[in-house]
């Protein structure tokens, strides 16, 4: 066989070589770019606000899934929010367990109230426990929302009718007709209170730029995933020399 055609047959293996190695090297290049493109922009992406939700990825991080907040403004601009039982005033826990899920929360210019399907628990304007009221001063069941109206008296929508509170607020009277009642409803809690919120509450906050930093450096597959990166980065080089070989002898 004579030397330019065992020349052309290391040629042609080199080359297929490069075409293989370079689909290889693909799939890290597509990760490599697009993750850094994202991440050169992540300011103005606000990544860091973005939290990361789905199950499966929280696990492989070996985090819970993210707390779902109950949360409702008060007319004092201040929010009560609840979560696995624990009630916050703004970022402060407050005293007690509710009895069920939160149904709603309103403030007067002395108190907070805060509602759940069978019990109203009253707190002062700063968080302290006051009391509760549940059937033994007959609060009704069902509660299905709870307002305030124009003289600061708390309101109660229940299956057993609309009641009023008495004015030193300790029973309620019948209030078929009441009018020009605000009534509580949810809101989304603001970000940064979401975040101290979550983290206080002992659970750690999975944002979009983390997974894309431990993406584009390979640590989100363990330990071995910069060792994996390292030998893409290899691949390329590879890649990068071979293609300039075959470009080189093609030319001569």
């Amino acid at each position: 066989m004579s030397r330019r055609r065992k020349h052309r047959i290391k040629l042609r293996s080199l080359y297929v070589w490069h075409r293989y190695v370079g689909l290889a090297a693909a799939l890290f290049v597509l990760v490599l770019a697009t993750t850094g493109l994202a991440l050169n922009h992540s300011q103005a992406l606000h990544l860091d606000q973005r939290p990361v939700r789905p199950h499966w990825l929280l696990q492989w991080y070996g985090l819970e899934r993210p707390l779902h907040w109950r949360a409702f403004r008060l007319a004092t601009g201040h929010y009560l929010a609840s979560a696995r039982g624990v009630l916050y005033l703004d970022a402060r826990p407050l005293e007690g367990d509710p009895d069920g899920p939160v149904i709603g929360a309103v403030a007067g210019d002395d108190f907070i109230a805060v509602a759940s399907a069978s019990s109203v628990r009253l707190y002062g304007p700063d968080g302290e426990f006051l009391d509760q009221l549940d059937d033994s001063a007959g609060t009704p069941g069902g509660i299905r929302r709870i307002g305030i109206d124009a003289a600061h008296r708390i309101l109660l929508d229940s299956t057993h009718g609309r009641w009023r509170s008495n004015p030193d607020l300790t029973g309620w009277e019948p209030a078929p007709g009441s009018d020009a009642v605000r009534w509580s409803r949810r809101v989304a809690l603001p970000d940064p209170l979401r975040q101290d919120l979550t983290s206080g509450h002992g659970h750690d906050v999975l944002t979009l730029e983390q997974v894309l930093l431990d993406l584009h450096s390979g640590h989100i597959f363990g330990r071995y995933g910069p060792w994996a990166m390292d030998g893409a980065a290899l691949l390329l080089l590879f890649l990068a020399l071979t293609g300039g070989w075959i470009w080189l002898k093609r030319r001569r």
